[in-house]
């Protein structure tokens, strides 16, 4: 080959090798598959196994040094999207769709995209993005009883899908896997799901109803130092255990939840408190609002109680 056509080729991304590779398949046509696999009752680990290589396969890492080893995607990295500049939204089914018509993702896209799979295929268990602070992953099949903080109460059912790590490993390996908990055993694990899908329960809304239909009393510790189920004064003084948001919970459990009218509302509370607090969380003016004119006057009825 002459150099002159060599040096056109590597320019414009142009490879004889890359000509020849079949067409990336669509998430749509991921979906289906998955959901065919699902409905057919194909164990859920081989479902995920199926997701996490066909994801890996297609997805590279924009800090994994691979990336870089080949020059042609130095080419092909200049054309590309720019996900942190492009990507607006921050939309799980966004992420998800832009990510794969790039080809390019790192954890954060990656959970985004195993979600939008198994989301769209219409699995019945729970599935949740969840965050520590080196790694986000999703986790399908969650007991809906379990504290997210505490991956050793997920179930033994609980599945971690990840591409990013380029595997699939179980609940109690996030526990000591680097890239999740960074050998520490404090660190922190929480819910990522209602920020990418407002449209998703939250997961203490999952969770005090299990615990009602089933009986089960609440767990003490994480009602001291956990609980964000004040979600909306949560959101407005970004501390579950602020002075003012423990003064309304004991209003809840000494006065609401002891006569039928306070159970109705604390019942609709629950249901409509995290979306109302999502609405809030990252506008001042609106916090601001609600503190002064909601929060502040149930602090005075609460304070009058007690």
């Amino acid at each position: 080959m002459k150099p002159q056509l060599l040096l056109f080729l590597l320019v414009f991304g142009i490879h004889p090798v890359l000509a020849t590779e079949p067409p990336k398949e669509s998430l749509g046509d991921i979906i289906k598959k998955v959901r065919d696999m699902y409905n057919r009752g194909i164990e859920r680990t081989t479902i995920a196994n199926y997701i996490t290589e066909t994801v890996d396969d297609n997805i590279k890492s924009t800090n994994n040094e691979e990336l870089f080893e080949d020059p042609l995607n130095w080419f092909r990295l200049l054309g590309e999207r720019n996900l942190n500049t492009d990507l607006k939204s921050e939309a799980y089914n966004d992420i998800a769709n832009v990510a794969w018509t790039t080809g390019l993702g790192n954890c954060e896209e990656n959970s985004a995209i195993v979600y939008y799979i198994l989301q769209k295929a219409g699995v019945k268990e729970h599935v949740r993005i969840v965050r520590t602070e080196r790694h986000s992953f999703t986790v399908w099949d969650i007991h809906p009883s379990a504290r997210i903080d505490k991956p050793n109460t997920w179930g033994d059912n609980a599945l971690v899908v990840d591409p990013w790590l380029g595997r699939n490993i179980t609940r109690e390996e996030v526990e000591t896997n680097r890239w999740f908990m960074n050998n520490d055993p404090n660190a922190e694990v929480v819910d990522h799901t209602t920020f990418s899908d407002p449209e998703a329960d939250s997961w203490n809304r999952i969770n005090a109803l299990y615990n009602r239909e089933n009986n089960i009393k609440p767990d003490l510790e994480r009602h001291n130092n956990h609980d964000e189920d004040c979600f909306i004064a949560t959101a407005v003084y970004g501390d579950p255990n602020a002075p003012n948001i423990q003064k309304l919970r004991v209003y809840r459990d000494t006065v609401l939840k002891r006569n039928p009218l306070g159970i109705a509302f604390v019942n609709t509370y629950e249901t409509v408190g995290p979306v109302f607090a999502f609405f809030i969380r990252n506008d001042e003016e609106r916090k601001k609002w609600v503190q002064k004119n909601i929060i502040e006057y149930a602090v005075r009825i609460a304070s009058e109680h007690q």
